[in-house]
């Protein structure tokens, strides 16, 4: 779907002067061969950095959060699959970025979908991993990783989160009042299952899907952009990779709670109808953005609707 989706801004390329000078703090006397600009973003934009006698670097300018760098940085330092941060800084030009180290890989959904339901196991446990650190409280961190503003979990943060986006918010005009009013209905109705779950709050990635996802030439995977992670609960990270084509291949549910269990993870029965759940949260938040284009537009009442008919009335 999101191949679909409209960048929000424009991206940064900059000429190699301008990298050299960037990259400097990691490589000072740095000679650029090439500037290739990465796909994938929707708002920050990532740039492969050649550079003589040394090995390719990437310089991520941080245009939707000038926060995130800190943040990316700290959550780097602790879990072992994600690129390398090595330097994070404040340019008068491009604004905030980081330059990383550089990952061979391909990324998930760009490979055939049977190669890509091969590695489910294996996503299981990468996500086990980062589950494994948890929070005494639900929140979004400070560039320290301490919570910096806290979050209502459960039945009540669901309600009142939907409540936010579509009644206070833009996201109710763009759902229409007949399927808001649904999906507020369905939350009512559904959101008790939430407080059934005891787990404590754990780093969530935010947006794990195939486009910040890399496979390596050893089946070895690495995870990108961490500007969304906070501490929360994990069916948000398991709603986010069931979404179609995943969630729709079959043995692919089964296999990644069978990685995910088998590195220590731990899920209750009903989890897919619990990541589902949680999910919603993020199709209202992208209806109640500033800025949403048309195809995001179709495709979240599309996954809204998918959802509703998956539960009981």
């Amino acid at each position: 779907m999101r191949h679909r989706w409209q960048r929000t801004l424009p991206a940064i390329l900059p000429p190699p002067d301008e990298a050299a000078r960037l990259v400097r703090p990691v490589v000072p006397a740095a000679r650029i061969l090439a500037c290739t600009g990465l796909a994938g973003g929707l708002a920050n934009s990532n740039v492969r950095i050649d550079i003589a006698g040394h090995a390719p670097l990437v310089l991520r300018f941080y245009q939707r959060d000038p926060s995130a760098g800190p943040r990316e940085a700290a959550i780097a330092s602790l879990i072992p699959v994600c690129p390398r941060v090595l330097h994070v800084g404040l340019d008068g030009r491009y604004g905030p970025y980081a330059v990383t180290g550089w990952v061979d890989g391909q990324r998930l959904d760009s490979l055939p979908l049977d190669r890509q339901a091969a590695l489910a196991g294996s996503l299981g446990r990468t996500l086990a991993g980062i589950h494994a650190h948890r929070f005494s409280i639900a929140g979004f961190f400070g560039p320290d990783l301490a919570i910096a503003t806290t979050l209502v979990g459960g039945g009540e943060g669901l309600i009142g989160y939907l409540r936010h986006c579509l009644v206070d918010g833009r996201g109710g005009a763009r759902l229409g009042a007949e399927l808001t009013a649904s999906l507020l209905a369905c939350a009512d109705r559904r959101a008790g299952s939430l407080d059934r779950w005891d787990g404590p709050p754990v780093l969530s990635h935010g947006d794990f899907n195939g486009s910040n996802i890399l496979v390596g030439s050893r089946g070895d995977l690495t995870v990108l952009d961490w500007e969304f992670a906070f501490a929360g609960s994990p069916f948000f990270d398991f709603g986010n990779i069931l979404r179609p084509p995943w969630g729709d291949l079959p043995g692919v549910a089964a296999a990644i709670a069978g990685g995910y269990r088998d590195a220590g993870g731990r899920l209750p029965d009903d989890w897919q109808a619990l990541s589902r759940l949680v999910d919603l949260l993020s199709w209202a938040d992208f209806l109640n953005r500033p800025v949403a284009d048309a195809a995001l537009v179709a495709d979240a009442r599309m996954m809204i609707v998918r959802a509703l008919r998956s539960f009981p009335a």
